[in-house]
């Protein structure tokens, strides 16, 4: 069953304490005690939502580039950087869903209303995963949900593909990239510097468009790569989804 609190499954702390046929679950995400009934055999898999963000440069003011204390002073700071675009499937699922910044947005560094789909998809999911999503992805996203007031999501695990790849398989470098090409998957689009900075400074619609493609692009090898790892780690009697 979901938890009646916060809606996600397979979260269950089961104490041993019996009503009927019934007995008590805890929930290891809210804490939500609830009656679960006696274990028929059928586990519902957890929804595993892959995303991936497209996040802008900052803009600065700045005297050179050797600076003494390792930070430029905040005061320097002349634009905060923005998510651009989004891509998103789910694993198991069809098709890749994404949004992307308009060009009026793009100037205005207006981010809110494309992570309005994906605080949705995120709200929905189970597990969150992707290519370093734990120390980036997830991070960069709920800091913008924070400062458009928009809450969090509710609590979802993450499982992250980088940690998978460094703790049981180390490639001779974890970029995803670099993992998916060696297990049969393809390289990534090409995408430069220069395109990021016209997209900061014009917000080129040709541009934000070859961004998204870039983004989605990752979420395909992504998904493929995180497929690849489970089902190996799965064969050999790791239990992934706890």
């Amino acid at each position: 069953m979901n938890c009646e609190g916060c809606l996600k499954k397979n979260m269950w702390h089961m104490s041993q304490y019996w009503e009927g046929d019934r007995r008590w679950g805890q929930c290891r995400n809210c804490g939500k005690w609830q009656l679960e009934e006696r274990p028929q055999g059928l586990k519902i898999p957890p929804k595993v939502l892959y995303i991936d963000i497209e996040r802008s440069l900052m803009t600065l003011y700045g005297y050179e580039l050797a600076v003494r204390s390792g930070y430029i002073n905040k005061d320097m700071i002349r634009s905060e950087a923005f998510i651009i675009c989004w891509a998103a499937g789910w694993v198991g699922g069809k098709g890749i869903k994404s949004a992307c910044v308009t060009q009026a947005e793009a100037v205005r560094k207006d981010d809110r209303r494309i992570l309005a789909e994906l605080w949705d998809l995120m709200d929905q999911a189970d597990i969150i995963t992707g290519h370093n999503v734990s120390n980036f992805d997830y991070k960069k996203v709920n800091q913008r949900f924070l400062v458009h007031g928009m809450g969090l999501p509710v609590v979802s695990k993450s499982l992250d593909t980088l940690k998978l790849a460094r703790k049981h398989f180390p490639f001779e470098s974890n970029s995803l990239e670099y993992i998916s090409t060696h297990l049969g998957g393809l390289p990534k689009k090409d995408i430069r510097l220069e395109d990021w900075i016209r997209i900061v400074e014009y917000g080129d619609p040709a541009t934000l468009r070859k961004a998204v493609g870039y983004c989605k692009g990752d979420v395909r090898e992504g998904v493929n790569v995180f497929n690849k790892f489970v089902n190996h780690l799965q064969s050999s009697g790791h239990v992934i989804y706890r």
